[in-house]
């Protein structure tokens, strides 16, 4: 199973702290917000922007390198762009567990 980790973003960076610094700042401010919008989109059963704001999801995911929750919001966005949850828990588990990831991860602020 793929857990979040910040091996692709430092891969990327090649040691530009600056860059993932910016990188961060995006996930980390980005992320709550599209999980908190795609819930409420889940939970209206509007499927259309749940799809939208997976897409969005799905490459963060990317970002933090996690593959299997990549190719299932792959699977999930296509099933709610025809009105199907089928995907949804198995995404859902994923959404949790990169909220926590950077909820955790947030830097030390001064």
């Amino acid at each position: 199973m793929s857990v979040p980790n910040l091996s692709y973003i430092d891969k990327l960076a090649g040691g530009d702290q600056e860059f993932i610094a910016e990188i961060w700042e995006a996930l980390s401010t980005e992320f709550p917000l599209e999980y908190e919008s795609y819930t409420e989109a889940i939970l209206s059963k509007d499927y259309i922007q749940a799809a939208s704001l997976v897409h969005k999801i799905k490459h963060k995911f990317g970002i933090l390198d996690i593959t299997e929750g990549y190719q299932i919001a792959v699977e999930h966005e296509e099933s709610l762009k025809i009105g199907s949850e089928n995907y949804k828990e198995k995404f859902e588990h994923f959404l949790k567990l990169t909220d926590q990831f950077i909820k955790k991860n947030q830097p030390e602020s001064t």
